[in-house]
């Protein structure tokens, strides 16, 4: 990546975290189309990098919740971030990626 390119992965990445967080805040499900939206601009992200299929796109949002630097991260963002993340992403490979 070009270092613009770096920029605007991790300008992605925040805006996502911030997104996330406002959904968790406003009691948004993680199944609602509002956050499944989120979870597709989500798997785009990741897809900058590799592309999972549901199992990965599902076991990412796992280690999420299950790796403590992960969770921690997330939860610093919003408490509960993390668990939101990994269902909201877990949804998303069930409808969108299986």
């Amino acid at each position: 990546m070009t270092p613009a390119d770096q920029a605007d992965f991790l300008a992605e990445i925040n805006r996502l975290h911030a997104a996330f967080a406002e959904k968790l805040a406003n009691g948004q499900a993680a199944d609602s189309a509002e956050t499944q939206a989120l979870a597709a601009r989500h798997y785009a992200w990741v897809c900058r990098s590799w592309t999972p299929d549901a199992t990965a796109y599902a076991g990412l949002g796992r280690l999420y919740v299950e790796h403590e630097d992960f969770h921690a991260m997330y939860d610093n963002i919003r408490p509960g971030l993390a668990a939101y993340l990994a269902e909201a992403m877990a949804v998303y490979a069930a409808r969108a990626l299986a």
